[in-house]
């Protein structure tokens, strides 16, 4: 993601049209390195946020005001006493299509003279800044200092005449400039110096051309979503990042796609942040019970050879009457393997007999151990299987509902300690629905994010007749088709099977992943098993390659 100057150039365009001529009538520091102004523009409020975060820095109005530090900053004091209550008589973008928005501010001094200050919003990535200028382009103060020991390029310090740094980038970033390779037909991969001239000549015709879309102001400001997450904005339609598992949503002004960006980022992040907890807590989960059952599996190998002395001491008991101790081995014929000539080693402290006791006894230790085994081989397996089904599940959350569903399954199964304090719950938080998707054929798909929703897609909104999709034996949401008695065409048929291998633990792995799906009647819960786990004998499979979209 990048603030470059094309969107600077679609965010300029529309200050333009929405706050010239506005009054400034409070200026506030909500954060140290963000400024919100609240402007009255025809007798209405409009809020101006700008932020010189080194991570996220951007310019955008806002829908509503935002609480501010009761004692304000020096900087904010700054912008109040020079250009509060002031006009905003001028916006525009540094040339080049800097990343660069400059305010005129119309303003009365102290003597009641009209005068003109500007402030400068920077937006360049660690070097962003939010500069207040006097007369000459002297600065007055910054939201950021930089001294010369900090930059060898320029100091930005309250005295300093302001300039614009040089650079030979025009503002265009990573991306666009992928976009203008792409639409000029040209492979990223090639280095510079082995284009040829034609591919040279068309790169400078698509960048020159959407140069001059920004310069006439046509724009398309949109998000694109990887996965129904939020990837990438621009002002302009990205060519190079449409199908696949990619989206695009367009918007009426660059301020609402900033807005829905940095809302939906923030969220997925604070999300990310929450779950980091839940999520080292399963890896080492999982590791664990990987090793248990490798250990179980190899145990229950051995178990194997129990026929072997059961064998031997058949064969003892029938044919080692009268013989004694002292012999370490007897010959005698096998009855289960055509009299086929079998040799048993033997105790030579024990007879022939006491050989056969001490075999039937090893025999019957390692038939109750195999047993217990298979009990515990089968509890680590389904352990693990639900451990790996929650771990996809947690990349689906969106919430901290769904972060709390999670935390309530793995304290149901014993993975955690149940948190004997409830957690506050705000009362606009919901639970997430199901992922919704429309077939080509126009049939709903309801895609469970969690084992939770899976049962309640199952048992609740799926009707008998629907279809269900899963991943063959591997943890990942159940997928439903509602199609009630209908027939499943082919192509929705293709379409489910692909989300449930893409929301399956294997789905990022690549390659193609079967898919069994029966109609839902054919289901059965598993009694005393997790939400989610259910059986079917009677299915169909389909070898398909994942998808998270259609």
């Amino acid at each position: 993601m990048a603030y470059d100057g094309v969107v600077v150039a679609a965010t300029v365009s529309e200050l333009k049209q929405k706050i010239l001529n506005g009054s400034i009538s409070k200026v506030a520091q909500p954060e140290k390195d963000e400024l919100l102004f609240t402007l009255k523009v025809n007798r209405k409020p409009v809020y101006l946020r700008l932020s010189a975060n080194a991570s996220v820095p951007f310019v955008c109005l806002e829908t509503e005001n935002t609480l501010s530090p009761v004692t304000a900053p020096g900087f904010c004091m700054a912008l109040r006493k020079h250009i509060g209550g002031g006009r905003i008589v001028k916006v525009e973008q540094a040339p080049g299509l800097e990343r660069i928005i400059i305010f005129t501010i119309e303003h009365m001094d102290e003597m009641g003279d009209r005068g003109e200050k500007k402030f400068v919003c920077e937006l360049m990535g660690r070097h962003s800044n939010i500069i207040l200028l006097g007369k000459d382009d002297v600065i007055i103060d910054s939201i950021k200092h930089v001294s010369a020991l900090t930059s060898s390029l320029r100091e930005v310090l309250p005295g300093r005449k302001y300039f614009i740094p040089v650079t030979t980038h025009r503002g265009l970033g990573k991306v666009m400039d992928e976009e203008i390779a792409f639409r000029a037909g040209v492979d990223t991969r090639i280095p510079a110096d082995e284009l040829t001239g034609e591919e040279r000549e068309r790169l400078t015709q698509e960048r020159e051309r959407l140069i001059s879309d920004a310069e006439k102001e046509v724009f398309q400001p949109n998000i694109v979503y990887e996965n129904k997450r939020p990837a990438e904005f621009a002002a302009v339609r990205l060519r190079s990042l449409e199908g696949g598992a990619f989206t695009a949503r367009y918007f009426d002004s660059m301020s609402e796609v900033v807005r829905t960006f940095f809302e939906n980022k923030a969220v997925e992040n604070r999300i990310r942040a929450k779950s980091e907890d839940i999520r080292l807590t399963l890896k080492n989960l999982i590791e664990r019970n990987a090793r248990k059952l490798e250990l179980q599996e190899k145990q229950l190998a051995d178990t194997e050879k129990k026929e072997k002395y059961r064998l031997w001491g058949e064969l003892l008991n029938a044919f080692g009457y009268g013989q004694d101790a002292g012999q370490t081995e007897f010959r005698c014929t096998n009855y289960y393997d055509g009299d086929a000539l079998i040799t048993i080693p033997l105790d030579k402290d024990l007879s022939p007999l006491q050989n056969a006791k001490k075999y039937f006894d090893r025999y019957q230790k390692l038939k109750r151990t195999r047993e217990a085994l298979e009990k515990q081989v089968e509890e680590t397996a389904s352990a693990l299987y639900q451990l790996e089904s929650i771990l996809g599940a947690l990349s689906l959350c969106e919430n901290e509902a769904d972060l709390r569903s999670i935390r309530g399954e793995m304290a149901a199964a014993g993975f955690i300690r149940r948190n004997e304090k409830p957690e506050r719950v705000r009362k606009e938080e919901k639970k997430t629905a199901p992922l919704h998707f429309v077939s080509s054929d126009g049939l709903d798909i309801y895609v469970g994010r969690n084992n939770e929703q899976n049962e309640e897609l199952d048992f609740q909104m799926a009707g008998p007749d629907d279809w269900w999709f899963h991943a063959k034996k591997i943890p990942g949401s159940h997928v439903i088709v509602k199609t009630g008695p209908g027939e499943l065409p082919d192509r929705t048929c293709m379409e489910a099977a692909a989300l449930a291998a893409g929301y399956s633990r294997a789905g990022k792995d690549g390659g193609r992943i079967e898919v069994d799906y029966v109609r839902r009647k054919e289901l059965k819960k598993v009694p005393g098993a997790p939400k989610g786990f259910v059986v079917y004998h009677t299915n169909y499979s389909i070898l398909v390659e994942p998808k998270q979209v259609l």
